[in-house]
């Protein structure tokens, strides 16, 4: 009748204990989306659909979404929650649901996405200088925020169009020019992990000029990148992209501390710079088709310089800490000859002891590689 107002009864057995079951059928929550605030936070939405008769409800959070845990509770009338807990470059699963005493409604959608990858840029100088970044992005644009007093800029001089976030066309290598003329500046790249593909090419991805900023990051974990070319003042933490095939560190102002095996896709090997510092005694990326190490604190000791790889280049330069036997020459010297690919006209290998009167094995090894490679000069130094 008008003016009457009716609440929903309680659907019960004929004992009167409540159908759980009839009762959660139309209250659940619903609508959740998740939104990427950080790289350690991610804000949940839902909608209650206007339900007030529940005692309040539980935060799920999955990193597969296969397996669930518990991480909050909220309270009745609540639609928002801030996860704060996350870990940078990492794929979080939610869900949400009521309960009431000890019984549960239906759980809400799941939602899922990406925190943020967190890079710290720090003004040298007179922070004046600028610094040159170039990404690629595939499938969807990419937002790169910058905190504090750092800017974006369209021009190489950085003067125009100031801004402290930017997004990234995807589908091609974009350029773009920051400065920090003070303090650090947290680089909060909104990228997904399939998604970021290139930090440069055959030309630097990130550069600095004097009185520039200087970066700090960790690439591990970042699966989806192939190339990475750094020239400017960085600090490289942890391993490198799993799927990289193109790396270049080049220059005294790169510090990267690694031991271990560099990734298996890898084509394409310059180190070059004493802030360098890669300690490892195993085979090199089989396919790789370029390689130049030069740098005081590599210490690259292994003897098999890869097998498939139609060479280019092939200059040892500096690239142990020790010397090099005459031994584990020979070692090294027939691993090339047997390797399948080809290797080009000149060879150099630096860090050998006897490399001023080089013993009969060693000459016979060299002659052999000459012969099965096709090489003409095979230089052996200090």
């Amino acid at each position: 009748m008008p003016g009457l107002s009716v609440r929903r009864s309680l659907p019960v057995f004929s004992d009167g204990a409540f159908d759980w079951l009839v009762y959660w059928a139309s209250r659940y929550p619903s609508g959740l989306i998740v939104i990427v605030f950080s790289d350690t936070q991610i804000d949940l939405i839902w909608t209650n659909n206007g339900d007030t008769d529940y005692d309040g409800g539980i935060i799920e959070r999955s990193e597969d979404g296969i397996t669930w845990v518990e991480i909050d509770t909220f309270t009745t009338g609540d639609t928002t929650f801030s996860d704060t807990t996350c870990s940078g470059n990492t794929l979080y699963y939610y869900r949400v649901r009521y309960y009431r005493g000890t019984h549960y409604s239906a759980y809400s959608n799941v939602d899922n996405d990406w925190t943020a990858i967190l890079m710290v840029l720090t003004s040298t100088g007179t922070g004046a200088g600028v610094s040159t970044v170039r990404f690629w992005f595939d499938a969807i644009n990419t937002v790169v925020t910058l905190d504090g007093n750092g800017h974006w800029y369209s021009d190489a001089a950085g003067t125009l169009n100031e801004s402290s976030s930017y997004t990234f066309p995807n589908g091609s290598l974009q350029t773009r020019y920051l400065k920090v003329t003070a303090g650090t500046s947290n680089m909060l790249i909104f990228a997904k992990n399939n998604n970021w593909l290139r930090w440069g090419d055959a030309a630097a991805g990130w550069t600095s000029a004097a009185n520039a900023a200087s970066i700090a990051c960790t690439l591990t974990g970042i699966s989806s990148m192939i190339y990475l070319y750094m020239s400017g003042t960085s600090v490289i933490t942890g391993a490198l992209p799993t799927n990289l095939t193109y790396l270049v560190l080049y220059g005294d102002s790169i510090a990267w501390t690694y031991n271990g095996a560099l990734p298996t896709d890898l084509t394409y090997l310059y180190l070059n710079g004493d802030s360098t510092a890669w300690t490892y005694n195993g085979a090199l990326p089989t396919d790789l088709t370029y390689l130049r190490l030069n740098g005081n604190s590599i210490a690259w000791t292994g003897l098999d310089i890869g097998d498939l790889g139609n060479q280019t280049t092939t200059n040892l330069l500096n690239y142990r800490i020790a010397k090099m036997s005459s031994a584990d020459m020979v070692t090294l010297l027939t691993q090339m000859t047997n390797r399948t690919g080809n290797l080009p006209a000149t060879v150099t290998i630096n860090d050998y002891e006897d490399w001023a009167a080089p013993p009969a094995p060693v000459t016979a090894a060299v002659d052999a590689l000459k012969l099965a490679k096709g090489i003409v000069t095979v230089n052996l130094g200090a």
